[in-house]
């Protein structure tokens, strides 16, 4: 079994790879320098903004 080491306090993570348009990458990693952020930082906020929004429902038969 692997020995998986994490600081107190913070969340288990994992390691995924994603496949981004240049474009979007590029402007992201530049924000994200201007802000004196990385970039996995702006990913982790992203997604945890994405998922507190809850789906609107779609209408039977829409």
């Amino acid at each position: 079994m692997k020995d998986i080491r994490k600081a107190a306090g913070t969340p288990e993570t994992v390691k995924t790879t994603m496949v981004l348009p240049k474009g979007l990458w590029k402007a992201a990693k530049i924000r994200a320098v201007e802000e004196d952020a990385d970039l996995n930082g702006v990913v982790i906020a992203a997604l945890a903004a994405y998922v507190k929004v809850k789906p609107k429902r779609r209408e039977e038969g829409a």
